[in-house]
């Protein structure tokens, strides 16, 4: 996390997000490595996966279930 954008882990691949793309009430700030976040995978103009409509989740999803 840094100057704004960010990468998610993924399986196969890490996803690109930037602050634009967080949900209205997620600070960038707050965000921090290992946190659980929801987000949804669209495509950029280069049509490679992006990370959109990322939001911090206060409860994290348990390890089995990602």
């Amino acid at each position: 996390l840094r100057n704004g954008y960010g990468f998610i882990y993924y399986p196969h691949n890490n996803l690109y997000f930037h602050i634009s793309f967080l949900e209205e009430g997620t600070n960038f700030e707050d965000l921090e490595e290992e946190d659980t976040v929801q987000f949804y995978i669209t495509t950029n103009e280069s049509d490679q996966e992006i990370a959109k409509g990322v939001r911090l989740l206060k409860t994290p999803i348990p390890k089995a279930e990602r």
